[in-house]
């Protein structure tokens, strides 16, 4: 747990800007450390770390890819991102268009998403043991004309 408070801090005392919050949120851990010992008086903390999804096929899927004739045909370079929830099968299930420079990028990326193949994220806890979750994973998709 002390991995995900950590960024929680972080992103609390920047998105507060300021210190209560840090302080609120290290009281949350302790808190939390001390329910842990007293189910299990072995762990005096217990603590996870976690692995983002990874994709696994991406230079295939990448020469499936064809450039949008519009796009090329315009000179047009540019850059899809998709936040995409991968499953613990490493299927991507959803998926949600963070930016996109034109739609006909935006079309080609969606069209390959049944395509691409994931190791799914991991959580990894302290005490050894590690569970495949469904997670979701920002990706970049950039688009660029050869010389």
């Amino acid at each position: 747990m002390k991995a995900f408070s950590n960024i929680y801090r972080i992103v609390s005392a920047v998105a507060l800007a300021g210190i209560l919050a840090v302080n609120s949120v290290a009281a949350q851990d302790i808190a939390f450390n001390r329910s842990v010992a007293a189910v299990n008086p072995a762990h005096e903390s217990l603590t996870v770390s976690y692995q983002l999804p990874v994709l696994t096929n991406g230079t295939e899927v990448q020469r499936n890819f064809s450039y949008p004739k519009v796009c090329k045909h315009e000179g047009i370079e540019g850059k899809v991102v998709l936040k995409l929830y991968i499953e613990q099968d490493g299927k991507v299930s959803r998926h949600k268009v963070v930016s996109s420079t034109h739609p006909s990028f935006e079309a080609e990326v969606i069209a390959h998403l049944g395509a691409m193949k994931f190791a799914p994220a991991q959580s990894q806890w302290s005490n050894g043991s590690s569970t495949t979750i469904a997670s979701w994973v920002v990706v970049p998709f950039e688009f660029s004309l050869e010389e």
